[in-house]
């Protein structure tokens, strides 16, 4: 399953860069403005939302059906069809179709996050974890006893909601050191890229690589093939991890644990804030 999801995202996106490509050759030959707005809607709308919104506004959370997209999409589909009712390009009624088609799997199918087998639990302890800093040192969460600690478990500088997630939590540094908690930012990315990711945001947070995404898979929260096909070229490996946010305190013991089941839902850093504010009350 997470191999097909896998393949289709990176062809869907495919697909809707193609459909705007017909949308510009529409524009350039002087099709109607009926035709115009219809691909408009159903082609860039959905490539933009990839290429744009997420990475562009660092707000790591969407509405479960993304409703004012869905309705342009579906009424980019119906103008396009009337379009082709009206006489136009043929071709169209499947790029209408395809479209929406892709959308609602995206939102449906695509979005949904398989659940994992953990046995975290709150009130549990977390085991031994040993990672990789970005000085290419191994570092185990041993070295934080006493310590209260929020790790973050992340798909990679590739998936915009984790960048997002990273960006706000970044935001709410002052507020974390304050409450004396160590960030561990975890991907199974390569070295490099956390490397390059702590350097962008500038934060005194821990940012680790998980080689071979061991320890998530120690934890039960690994995602195999979770990675877009394609990815790979970038140094990334098809295994991945399921978003995953856990808070301990000083003694180890979970008091935090989210496992979203949708990708683009993430909790807000304020929840984080509120845990830690009733642990010290």
């Amino acid at each position: 399953m997470n191999r097909l999801k896998s393949i289709f995202i990176s062809t869907a996106i495919s697909i809707w860069a193609f459909f705007t490509y017909l949308l510009i050759m529409a524009i350039i030959g002087g099709s109607s403005i009926l035709t115009i707005i219809g691909l408009l809607l159903i082609s860039a709308l959905p490539l933009g939302f990839f290429s744009v919104l997420l990475s562009a506004k660092p707000v790591a959370r969407t509405s479960k059906s993304l409703t004012l997209i869905t309705s342009s999409i579906v009424l980019g589909a119906a103008i396009t069809l009337f379009g082709v009712y009206q006489g136009g390009n043929f071709s169209h009624l499947y790029v209408a179709i395809s479209s929406l088609l892709l959308w609602f799997i995206y939102i449906l199918w695509y979005s949904v996050l398989p659940k994992s087998k953990t046995d975290m639990k709150l009130g549990g302890h977390m085991p031994t974890l040993t990672f990789t800093d970005i000085d290419n040192n191994e570092i185990s969460n041993n070295v934080y006893k006493g310590k209260k600690l929020l790790y973050m478990f992340y798909r990679g500088n590739w998936c915009p909601l984790c960048m997002a997630q990273i960006k706000e939590i970044s935001a709410q540094y002052n507020e974390l050191e304050k409450r004396g908690v160590e960030v561990l930012l975890i991907s199974p990315q390569p070295v490099s890229h956390s490397a390059g990711l702590a350097k962008k945001m500038g934060v005194n947070f821990r940012f680790l690589t998980d080689k071979e995404n061991k320890m998530a898979q120690s934890l039960n929260i690994d995602q195999p093939n979770g990675t877009p096909l394609g990815m790979e070229i970038f140094g990334y490996t098809s295994e991945t991890v399921l978003p995953t946010v856990i808070i301990t305190d000083e003694a180890g013991e979970i008091i935090y644990l989210d496992q979203t089941d949708n990708y683009r839902i993430r909790p807000e850093p304020s929840t984080f804030l509120k845990v830690l504010d009733n642990l010290e009350g």
